[in-house]
């Protein structure tokens, strides 16, 4: 009885809430997808026009929504590495932002090939020795490119797949399955996420490197995923300016190695990034809509809901 009145109610919650979403994606697909598409005539312009300036700017976007999206994977696994019921009912949230990372990841790829002269060239290798060369080679640098980003991709499918068994059937099996995924995705994440940081990132500027850096960004990373999901749910100004901030400290990382101390933010900068974060938007409503928003089947949704620990039977 209890059960049956608990999927009365995620099935009613679930009513009301792909109502609401449908309205809001209907008004808000127009102007997204208008932005999408000015952000990349832009870019594609300031390409040809001012490479050497331009390219910053998708660096720039790519890396703060793949950050984005592995926050979101970060958060995901911490849920069901320590089994925590706070999250079990805003769990669509971070599954939705994971929509996105096929597309960050595929729009990486062309940041790092097309643009890594204009990107990397300033830095020298001069007095490098031999180790340090080859780690270098632009061949070796894409295939770790590649690499860093088919790891993540792997892990999302695991998680969107483990989801979808999740929902599908009752018990405890698919959570500890999706533990054990989350413990080989933290280790993975810690090792990739790191080495991409360091390459993708601080090797903008040779002459200054920090052992922190990694730990630096991911803390920002993840800080702006829980944000983001805290700004979908209940739309508080306060993550909104963690989001803006995040995305300002990575402009002071990126800009100022590329075109000097004096980066100034103008058309080239703002439109890789704009267009980007509406495709996002997009793909994210979409996706959350697209899926029930209570996750019925899930053994530690009585926690979340009513705040209180539980034992699932």
């Amino acid at each position: 009885m209890k059960t049956e009145m608990q999927n009365e109610g995620c099935r009613a919650m679930n009513a009301q809430g792909r109502s609401a979403h449908s309205s809001f994606i209907i008004h808000r697909s127009s102007f997204s997808s208008a932005v999408v598409l000015a952000g990349a005539v832009t870019t594609l312009v300031g390409v040809f026009v001012s490479p050497a300036r331009t390219w910053a700017g998708p660096l720039l976007a790519t890396f703060y929504m793949l950050g984005l999206c592995l926050g979101a994977m970060v958060v995901l696994a911490l849920h069901h590495m320590t089994k925590a019921g706070w999250i079990a009912a805003l769990r669509r949230v971070p599954e939705a932002m994971l929509t996105f990372l096929p597309m960050a990841s595929a729009l990486m790829c062309p940041v790092l090939i097309f643009g890594r002269h204009s990107l990397y060239s300033a830095s020298s290798d001069e007095g490098a020795d031999s180790s340090v060369l080859a780690w270098r080679r632009p061949a070796f640098f894409y295939v770790r490119a590649i690499g860093y980003l088919a790891t993540w991709l792997l892990f999302a499918w695991a998680f969107h797949r483990i989801s979808r068994r999740r929902d599908q059937s009752v018990g405890l099996s698919t959570s500890r399955r999706f533990a054990g995924i989350s413990a080989a995705f933290l280790v993975a994440f810690g090792i990739t996420f790191s080495l991409a940081c360091f390459e993708w990132i601080m090797l903008l500027d040779r002459d200054w490197y920090s052992t922190m850096f990694a730990v630096y960004d991911f803390s920002g990373a993840l800080l702006a995923a829980l944000a983001a999901v805290t700004l979908s749910v209940i739309l508080l100004r306060v993550c909104f300016v963690v989001l803006v901030g995040h995305r300002v400290d990575l402009y002071c990382m990126i800009e100022p190695p590329i075109r000097g101390a004096s980066a100034a933010a103008g058309l080239w900068e703002i439109a890789p990034g704009a267009g980007l974060v509406s495709l996002f938007i997009l793909l994210f409503l979409r996706r959350l809509s697209a899926r029930s928003l209570v996750p019925a089947n899930d053994p530690y949704l009585v926690e979340g809901l009513h705040h209180r620990p539980c034992i699932p039977g």
